[in-house]
């Protein structure tokens, strides 16, 4: 049957129904027409919702069950242009749908579908962007190993395309995994590559993103006025391209940078700011982070109420979307609140949970790395 919404603004097919309708349209000869009006719709749809704006973004997530069945028909009928088209948008990492609204799960299995329709076009080029994409997912999650092991599969690849603008991308990825797992000198040797290579081709939006990750780095070992004037020089860019979603995450890192010295006022205002770019892109990983350091604040200042308050928002969040990192260093802290309230037991099992977490994961710096 079909489902609407009020109004009967738009009509979709809901759960059993819409995969027999799916099965029916590839093998009845006179449903196949109305198949490819339906994949060609959401195909263009898809395309004409493309920019990483909120309008956009809400437009696509009111179709995201359609979308997803679109590329469910066009893969059974080997329309692999059309799988492939409709994740280039759904699924473009950092700012499509899938990864950027916390659907994880979907952009891992669909990444995963439109490589291998990819493939079966015979475009190398494609299928190693959408498994780079799926495995950017696995990094999100702390999934580190699997991660890498994709990023250096896919490297090669564009290696012997000669794909300079994605050797750079996989590059910065590389530099991510190793500046997470606290490997600095790793890091930056591939963030040079990867910068050399944006600077050569004149890729500002990249060149932005890894300044962004090199101002981490200088924070995390504590010399905040090189990490201060990475984040300019990103942010400078950022707001140049009207990227929302990169001025956010270095309105966060700044917002560190003055809780780390102690000016919590400006570290609270650097927060707001980033989370109300956050929610109105739908950001739920950024957002949760934000949330989280919106409760260290609270914890540093005494306000244990609302340090809790915020450490379950940000760990509902962190639930949802399988971070591993950020359900560990969330566990932490309510562990900490635990053993101020003398509650020794919950503190020593919330604490053992999260240690358990980070051993999993080899990152000592997963609370710097998750805004990367």
């Amino acid at each position: 049957m079909a489902e609407t919404t009020a109004l009967n603004a738009r009509v979709g097919i809901v759960g059993l129904t819409r995969e027999l309708a799916r099965a029916h349209f590839v093998q009845d000869e006179h449903c196949r027409e109305c198949a490819w009006r339906f994949v060609d719709y959401f195909v263009r749809y898809a395309e004409a919702h493309a920019q990483t704006t909120p309008e956009d973004l809400d437009a696509l997530e009111a179709e995201r069950d359609n979308l997803l069945a679109a590329m469910d028909v066009a893969f059974a009928a080997q329309d692999w242009r059309s799988v492939m088209r409709v994740m280039g948008v759904i699924g473009a990492i950092p700012n499509g749908l899938l990864s950027l609204h916390g659907y994880w799960d979907d952009a891992i299995a669909r990444g995963e579908q439109a490589a291998e329709a990819a493939r079966r076009a015979g475009d190398e080029s494609a299928a190693a962007r959408f498994a780079g994409n799926a495995a950017s997912i696995h990094c999100l999650r702390g999934e580190y190993d699997k991660a890498r092991e994709t990023y250096l599969q896919v490297l090669e690849t564009y290696r012997s395309l000669n794909d300079e603008q994605s050797i750079a991308v996989l590059l910065h990825q590389l530099g991510v995994i190793a500046q997470q797992q606290g490997d600095y000198a790793a890091a930056r040797a591939r963030y040079a590559e990867s910068l050399e290579i944006k600077k050569k081709l004149g890729d500002q939006r990249g060149i932005a993103g890894t300044l962004h990750q090199l101002g981490m780095i200088a924070q995390d070992q504590g010399d905040y006025a090189a990490a201060r004037a990475r984040y300019a020089e990103s942010l400078e860019i950022a707001k140049k391209l009207g990227d929302q979603s990169g001025i956010a995450s270095t309105l966060h890192q700044l917002g560190n940078i003055a809780y780390l010295q102690g000016d919590y006022e400006t570290a609270r205002a650097r927060y707001a700011e980033s989370l109300e770019i956050k929610k109105k892109l739908g950001n739920q990983s950024g957002i949760a982070i934000t949330l989280h350091q919106l409760g260290n604040i609270a914890y540093q200042q005494g306000d244990y109420p609302t340090a809790r308050a915020r450490y379950a928002e940000s760990l509902e969040i962190a639930k949802k979307l399988g971070d591993q990192s950020g359900i560990a260093i969330t566990l932490h802290q309510l562990g900490q609140l635990a053993e101020i309230d003398g509650n020794k037991a919950e503190a020593t099992r919330l604490f053992r949970e999260s240690l358990e977490i980070f051993e999993r994961l080899k990152s000592p710096n997963a609370a710097i790395a998750r805004e990367s």
